[in-house]
């Protein structure tokens, strides 16, 4: 039975609105990612509860991540009025910092007055893999390499059966040219999940030099874990036994794929 203060870490007491954020973050940890799906989850918590203010934060992130490279004036604009609403809602919370962190990030790129809020929202919800996760993003942009593999373990250490934070921790110690580690890691990690297990065999194939073993686990992975739609590591598995007309076939199918 749960007590008091883990309930209390529940960010809404209307129950359809949690539901319907939770999917969202499910389709955001997914294939799916960020698209239509999990902004409609997002849209649909915060239409249930409009003090939702944590769902109201992951729509800043995601209407400002949309923008950074187009600057879409609408989507900018509507980034800006759920701010705004944050702040009328919730002005000292961890939230509020956190949605402006996403702003100054994605759309500002200041990256190190992103890490001071993010700095500061880590103080009122140390516990938060959210925040966390973002702050190891602007970590990496500063070039902080050494603390955004640091940041990785705390996400690890706060939900350690999920393989997304163990994935992350690898991916970072290979950024860090740090590959002895990073194959510790993997070797250490007892979970299974698709860029854990792609992160094996390419260390399998940096100890045993096997292209042909490489190539074979490449697809198996794939179809095991139902990403046939990951053209760039098919297309490096194919690159890898010279299959280069397999590679051109990919190629139209991708640019094929980019007009519907």
């Amino acid at each position: 039975m749960q007590d008091a203060t883990q309930l209390s870490l529940i960010p809404t007491e209307n129950m359809a609105a949690y539901r319907a954020f939770h999917r969202a973050m499910k389709y955001r940890d997914g294939q799916q990612g960020v698209g239509a799906e999990y902004k409609q989850a997002l849209e649909e918590a915060v239409a249930l509860d409009p003090s939702f203010t944590r769902a109201w934060t992951e729509l800043v992130g995601n209407f400002s991540l949309s923008s950074c490279s187009t600057e879409n004036p609408e989507e900018i604009a509507r980034a800006e009025q759920i701010l705004e609403k944050i702040r009328m809602i919730a002005p000292d919370s961890a939230d509020h910092l956190i949605a402006q962190a996403y702003y100054t990030y994605y759309l500002l790129k200041n990256y190190d007055h992103a890490y001071q809020l993010i700095t500061r929202a880590q103080s009122l919800a140390p516990s938060d893999i959210r925040l966390l996760e973002l702050k190891s993003w602007i970590q990496r942009r500063q070039g902080n390499l050494a603390g955004k593999v640091e940041s990785n373990r705390a996400m690890h250490e706060l939900d350690p059966r999920n393989p997304r934070w163990a994935s992350t921790i690898v991916s970072g110690l290979v950024l860090f040219h740090q590959y002895d580690a990073a194959q510790r890691e993997v070797e250490d990690a007892d979970l299974q999940e698709y860029y854990l297990e792609t992160w094996r065999s390419v260390f399998q194939l940096r100890d045993e030099a096997d292209w042909e073993r490489w190539f074979y686990t490449s697809i198996a992975l794939q179809k095991k874990y139902e990403t046939t739609s990951n053209s760039q590591d098919l297309w490096d598995a194919y690159i890898a036994v010279r299959d280069f007309e397999a590679t051109e076939l990919l190629s139209m199918v991708d640019v094929s794929s980019s007009h519907r």
